[in-house]
């Protein structure tokens, strides 16, 4: 026998307060993952260099542009995750679709080009350093547009209200 519920099921959530009503519970320890996260991310990135280094230990010297594309790559990358962390924990009522898209676009498509650019040009010889140049300023141009994304999510779907800095202070005696 088939049986049918009384009620339609509920609506999908369409913001992400709605999606994740328990995002600011334990919310320093969520903050230290988010921290560390992005320091392995740095790390790792960096990491990455080192048997580029140990072939030819002038390698950052040689073309002083290389060093700024591993570091702006990895900084999009974070970036994109600490404003998802703070989507997640501040933002309640910004639409579920922005965090959606920042994942899909920014950090596995955009993110996904960014590490394969980066990947050649720091890889292949590159006799013209004009194009690890250009890369540094694509990167660069891409981190500043998620800096004002940031921006625009914040003054759109954050909290207008003023900060109480009274409750927040801790006097020790």
């Amino acid at each position: 026998m088939l049986w049918l519920p009384s009620s339609p099921p509920p609506p999908p959530p369409l913001t992400i307060g709605e999606a994740f009503p328990d995002a600011r519970h334990l919310e320093t320890p969520k903050w230290i993952a988010a921290l560390l996260l992005v320091s392995c991310m740095f790390a790792g990135g960096l990491y990455t260099l080192t048997p580029l280094i140990a072939k030819d230990p002038l390698y950052l010297a040689r073309v002083p542009w290389r060093l700024p594309v591993r570091v702006l790559c990895d900084t999009y990358l974070s970036l994109t995750m600490v404003i998802r962390f703070y989507t997640l924990m501040y933002l309640p009522r910004a639409p579920l679709v922005a965090d959606e898209y920042l994942f899909m676009f920014g950090l596995c498509a955009v993110g996904g080009a960014a590490i394969v650019t980066t990947s050649f040009v720091l890889g292949i010889p590159v006799e013209d350093e004009r194009v690890v140049m250009a890369c540094a300023g694509v990167l660069a141009v891409l981190v500043a547009g998620l800096l004002a994304y940031w921006a625009w999510l914040v003054r759109k779907y954050g909290d207008n209200k003023p900060v109480d800095l009274a409750s927040k202070l801790v006097v020790v005696v």
